[in-house]
């Protein structure tokens, strides 16, 4: 770990996952750089993002499966889809990130080949009850990203609360995305006596999808 990585592709497939991995690297582990593009091309250790070839390891892998090798010379993983590329960087943010943590400077090779049991691996988040900023979705969804999780539920409305901006009818969040002593809907769910809640302008839905997306 630490020292100069170049991060390459023959795919566009791999793109989302390569631009990924390169900003993670410039990045990450703090004090090492390891995306600073070195002057000796030579001396940077490479993570190869290619798309499987053969015909047998594409229908392995399928939509979402990759293949990723750690070994002395470089990294490699093997993908037949833009998820599966992304899938392969959460899962090397994983392996480099436990031995940042654990102080260790070096991971042992090896051959990861992986693929998902349930194609639909969903996480709800209620803000309907508890609201929650646009910040914390995303950090959510960065968390979701490293365990694989694929589908988001946004439950926006519910008994206790309205939390989505309807133009055409307003008082569905004036009244509807608040609750306490004096609101219309009264205090539950730990939020104390006063005015608790909050709801989702048009802007930040679209900002959310749009951070879901890439």
């Amino acid at each position: 770990l630490g020292g100069p990585v170049v991060v390459a592709s023959n795919s566009s497939l791999a793109d989302a996952a390569a631009k990924l991995l390169s900003d993670w690297f410039s990045h990450w582990p703090s004090g090492a750089p390891m995306g600073a593009r070195p002057e000796n091309m030579e001396v940077a250790r490479k993570v190869a993002l290619l798309l499987a070839s053969h015909d047998e390891d594409r229908l392995w892998l399928d939509q979402e499966g990759y293949e990723l090798s750690i070994a002395e010379s470089g990294i490699t993983v093997t993908a037949a889809s833009r998820e599966g590329f992304l899938r392969a960087a959460a899962t090397l943010q994983q392996v480099l990130g436990v031995a940042v943590s654990e102080g260790r400077d070096r991971v042992p090779a090896q051959i990861i080949r992986d693929r998902p049991r349930f194609a639909y691996r969903g996480l709800m988040l209620d803000v309907g009850r508890h609201f929650f900023p646009v910040a914390f979705i995303k950090r959510l969804l960065d968390w979701m990203f490293v365990y694989k999780l694929n589908v988001f539920h946004w439950h926006l409305t519910d008994d206790e609360g309205w939390r989505l901006d309807i133009h055409a009818l307003p008082n569905l969040t004036y009244y509807g995305a608040w609750r306490g002593r004096g609101e219309v809907i009264e205090p539950q769910y730990g939020g104390g006596p006063g005015r608790y809640g909050g709801f989702y302008t048009h802007e930040e839905v679209r900002e959310v999808v749009l951070y879901a997306e890439e």
